[in-house]
């Protein structure tokens, strides 16, 4: 039983390895559910007047300040983590003590073969791309939203916001947890076996529909809602899927800066604003500002690289 599963998964490494990232997750958000996880951070977050953010410094300064809620932090880095979990453990299978090597090498800022006369230029041209896109968010959240629905006040020339957005790079829990599955493992082992567009068209789709056992609230407000959501979600994590091979080629292959822009991405320093309203119609706007420049930006690179997204050979 043991050797026929460990020979399914050496001949099916990638199906395994997001059927296995998809199951646990579903355990994890299970666990979430029967223990009442999310009221309890809802409650948390209402009393300590904090904001949900994604990085790091600030589920700790929640945990710090709310101890209880120490075992839902846990499920919610957990939730993120199987995409890594998924590839560490398939890896150690399929490609034994090479492959494990290959993915922990990922882990760099650029390749020998770019060098850092080069590599650090495509990090400029990156950073420099997903903050142009989150003020182009911005700006469209301003022109569409009225001022009683949006708020936008970030000093960009000040020591704090350099610090926070090397927090949101570095340090922001999708980026951190999950890039080593999407980026570091699954991505290289597609475009080994396909056109880079290809895998990436692949890969930003599945990474949406992986999002769902997360997003159990969708499932439960309608079929039309969900469609319209989750098809504005899939087309924006496949367009945001196409930047982040580029820039991911151009440096030779690297978790590193996958992390960044996934972490930009999130943008837990606020550079896109803040919605001031819950309500559907400005829900759906922010989706749709928060698509545009990245769908934008996706056609430039596509263009720009003849589609090949930056992977040379």
């Amino acid at each position: 039983m043991i050797q026929h599963l460990k020979k399914s998964i050496q001949r099916h490494p990638f199906t395994w390895f997001y059927v296995t990232s998809v199951l646990i997750e579903i355990l994890v958000m299970m666990v979430l559910f029967l223990t009442d996880g999310e009221a309890k951070l809802v409650a948390v977050l209402e009393r300590s007047g904090r904001p949900l953010k994604t990085d790091y410094v600030s589920t700790l300064q929640l945990v710090f300040a709310e101890p209880s809620i120490l075992p839902v932090m846990l499920l919610l880095v957990l939730q993120p983590l199987t995409p890594t979990i998924a590839a560490f453990t398939i890896t150690a299978i399929a490609f034994k003590q090479q492959g494990m090597k290959h993915l922990l090498g990922r882990y760099r800022f650029w390749s020998d073969e770019v060098g850092w006369q080069s590599g650090w230029k495509v990090w400029v041209l990156c950073l420099t791309t997903f903050v142009g896109m989150s003020l182009a968010t911005a700006g469209l959240n301003r022109w569409l939203l009225s001022s009683n629905n949006f708020s936008w006040n970030i000093n960009i020339l000040s020591t704090s916001f350099l610090f926070s957005l090397l927090i949101a790079m570095f340090l922001d829990g999708g980026g951190v947890t999950e890039e080593t599955g999407w980026r570091g493992f699954a991505l290289p082992f597609l475009q080994q076996r396909m056109s880079p567009l290809s895998a990436t068209l692949l890969l930003g789709i599945l990474w949406s529909l992986w999002h769902i056992p997360a997003k159990p609230d969708l499932l439960t407000s309608g079929f039309a809602y969900f469609l319209l959501f989750f098809g504005v979600f899939t087309i924006r994590l496949t367009a945001l899927s196409v930047v982040m091979t580029y820039f991911y080629n151009r440096v030779g292959g690297s978790t590193l800066i996958a992390i960044a822009m996934h972490g930009l991405h999130n943008d837990s320093v606020g550079l896109m604003g803040s919605p001031l309203s819950e309500s559907d119609r400005t829900f759906l706007i922010t989706e749709i500002t928060l698509l545009i420049p990245i769908l934008v930006s996706a056609c430039i690179f596509l263009v720009i690289s003849k589609g090949r997204l930056g992977k040379n050979t």
